[in-house]
């Protein structure tokens, strides 16, 4: 009986220290700056056309700035996230303007775009863009 309860005890002790699968779910797998931090460049297409070019930084935020067609120069500030299973990239310009991207490939991101402020024609503008890493 006595060897019955070691085994038993020894048993309970190896199922509450074994790691958890569900545990794992959701975390994200490395830290922004060890695999994202570096220069990107890239384009945006849709309702207005341009090219951006893109900072990450050791903490994981953004710093964009770009040019289009129909607007000119502007900036972009956001953050790298990991949301449902997925690393993202999402951020806003000082006009509404919100962008949001998730990592196709190493290095490559692609997402959409939107201003949902109407320009002076009432018409809102988005389409889609995509950024590649062109150096740490």
């Amino acid at each position: 009986m006595k060897n019955i309860l070691v085994i038993f005890v020894l048993l309970l002790s190896a199922c509450t220290t074994a790691p958890s699968e569900q545990g794992a779910t959701g975390e994200a797998p490395a830290s922004p700056n060890a695999n994202f931090a570096g220069k990107y460049i890239g384009n945006y297409y849709g309702d207005d056309t341009g090219t951006l070019s893109l900072e990450i930084d050791e903490h994981g935020r953004l710093n964009w700035e770009g040019s289009g067609e129909s607007r000119g120069g502007f900036s972009v500030s956001g953050v790298i996230t990991y949301t449902d299973n997925k690393w993202m990239l999402k951020g806003s310009t000082n006009d509404g303007a919100m962008f949001q991207a998730f990592l196709q490939d190493e290095g490559v991101f692609s997402g959409t775009w939107e201003n949902p402020n109407p320009d002076q024609n009432g018409l809102t503008k988005q389409g889609s863009f995509d950024v590649r890493k062109i150096s740490d």
